[in-house]
């Protein structure tokens, strides 16, 4: 072994030519070569894979397949048609929200390109409304020097009547810009009060297919772990030192979590990213026994074909 320690996985099922009765809950491995350590280490439970077929289990399964409604497979296909049109009614209001948001782009567009061509407008009006006073002025000086000329007036006032034209005509334009662009912002305002109102639905749609898959998953975990099935699943190996358990010593390695029981046969996985290194008792073995017990030390009882899997980590203590 290295510095920076070896991993080893031992089997329940393995050694049986040497050890017959090793079973899912009390195994002996027989190593392939003997373990003579120099120096001092340690070891701590990497990985941890053990069935949830205890005892009992399979039956409970059984006999709440026969009699939950939720189970039937009718009542499943029901149960999917209803999720699948949840799931339909908010792909369609998605369609919907992203057809609303691209009328209101394109509401935002026309109204930014009438708002430009109403400042345009405006600016050349008041360029208008200059040329204009700048007219009457020049008039007025017309009027002043000329004013013998009846021609020139007559033409003066002329120009005087076709300027007041164009700036009515001007006057009347940018009336009806005015009103274009009123009713474009009212326009945009209904359609923004449409996207909020479908966003809200569709929100509302979104949280009920969430509650509903919740209560459907929390019903169909109806097979919770009873005082049959163990709650936590200790791991007692005989090369490691003796520690406090609770009122008593013992070769305790690990301790293990029993997730909720949903499907028989399942299998759990416990992965220890932390570890936690004890002290080997001895330096020589040739051979690693492995005992399970859950919280009331009782030996736990898989199933005949059951199998658990323990990956253990050598490391040297510095």
């Amino acid at each position: 072994m290295d510095s920076l320690g070896t991993t080893y996985t031992f089997q329940s099922n393995a050694s049986k030519q040497i050890f017959p009765e090793n079973n899912a809950s009390n195994f002996t491995v027989q190593l392939p070569m003997e373990m003579n350590l120099t120096d001092d280490y340690a070891v701590a439970m990497k990985e941890f894979h053990y069935s949830l077929a205890f005892k009992g289990v399979r039956e409970k399964f059984e006999s709440v397949q026969n009699y939950i409604p939720l189970l039937d497979q009718s009542s499943s296909s029901r149960q999917r048609r209803m999720v699948f049109g949840v799931v339909d009614r908010i792909l369609e209001k998605d369609k919907k929200i992203a057809n609303l948001e691209q009328v209101v782009e394109e509401c935002r567009t026309a109204v930014r390109t009438e708002r430009n061509n109403f400042y345009d407008q405006r600016e050349r009006a008041e360029q208008r409304e200059q040329e204009t006073a700048i007219f009457k002025n020049e008039n007025d000086q017309v009027r002043e020097k000329l004013a013998l000329v009846e021609r020139q007036n007559a033409f003066c006032e002329q120009s005087s009547d076709e300027l007041t034209e164009r700036v009515a005509t001007c006057e009347e334009d940018k009336q009806k810009e005015r009103e274009l662009l009123r009713v474009q912002r009212h326009a945009l305002s209904q359609a923004n009060q449409a996207l909020v109102d479908e966003r809200r639905e569709t929100e509302f749609w979104k949280n009920a297919y969430v509650s509903f898959t919740q209560d459907l998953f929390k019903e169909t975990s109806s097979v919770s772990n009873t005082t049959d099935v163990p709650r936590y699943i200790y791991v007692y190996c005989d090369i490691v030192k003796k520690r406090c358990l609770g009122d008593t010593y013992a070769h305790f390695l690990h301790v293990s979590r029993v997730p909720p029981i949903r499907v028989s046969g399942d299998t759990a996985v416990d992965v220890v990213n932390t570890p936690t290194y004890i002290r080997l008792e001895r330096q020589n073995f040739s051979q690693i026994e492995i005992a399970l017990r859950d919280e009331r030390g009782r030996q736990i009882e898989f199933e005949k074909d059951a199998i658990v899997i323990v990956t253990l980590h050598f490391k040297r203590i510095q």
